[in-house]
């Protein structure tokens, strides 16, 4: 075998491709959370018998919930007085592009089990965003009307990018031919997501995203 040949066998070695996927409990910086998931694929380097560099590309479910809220109109002279919000969750669809490292302790290996430690940095692209509340309508005349699972898209009021960094835990399983891993991650969002300022009142407020979430992973090629 010539010189070339070792080192792109080498290199090939190295390289894992795979599935990852899991549970995200999501929330924003008020109280509440609310259930989503993630699912794409991972490409794992080996940088060293210890650590590995692994980027991901995924789909991801992600938001919060936000809390209830008044618009009054009362000043305006028009037949609503108010509008009360409640039980308002935001769903965020977002494209996924998380770069990882993982710690692999050799002591604490064995031939079919390594433990690990992750962290790294994350990007994410929202291209839906949608808010789920129920609204009551008070009107001028005293009458009240309630009306629950409404969908609002709300793309105006949250920034598209998104930027933040991971830490987690958890281990791999290897196989002859393939591996299978689990892992509990904590992500928290950076940069400001929420466009509003002071107005309108209901959607205003500084907001970032975190999620903790049960990763499964499954390797395809090695």
């Amino acid at each position: 075998m010539s010189q070339e040949e070792s080192n792109t066998s080498n290199s090939t070695d190295k390289l894992s491709i795979g599935f990852v996927g899991g549970a995200t409990l999501n929330s924003f910086n008020f109280n509440g959370m609310m259930l989503g998931f993630s699912s794409g694929a991972y490409f794992k380097y080996q940088l060293s018998p210890a650590l590995d560099l692994q980027p991901e590309l995924k789909y991801s479910m992600l938001g919060g919930v936000r809390r209830n809220a008044v618009q009054d109109f009362s000043g305006i002279g028009g037949n609503v007085n108010s509008i009360e919000l409640f039980n308002r969750d935001v769903q965020i669809s977002t494209v996924d592009i998380p770069v990882l490292f993982r710690y692999s302790p050799v002591a604490f290996r064995t031939e079919n089990f390594t433990p690990r430690i992750l962290a790294g940095g994350y990007f994410a692209y929202a291209f839906d965003l949608t808010e789920h509340q129920d609204k009551l309508f008070n009107f001028s005349d005293g009458t009240r009307v309630f009306t629950s699972g409404l969908i609002q898209d709300v793309s105006d009021y949250y920034e598209k990018g998104n930027f933040g960094f991971i830490v987690g835990i958890g281990f791999e399983f290897t196989g002859a031919e393939n591996a299978f891993g689990i892992d509990v991650r904590y992500r928290q969002g950076i940069n400001e997501s929420s466009l509003v300022g002071f107005a309108p009142e209901h959607m205003a407020g500084s907001i970032r995203m975190s999620s903790l979430s049960i990763d499964f992973s499954f390797q395809i090629f090695h």
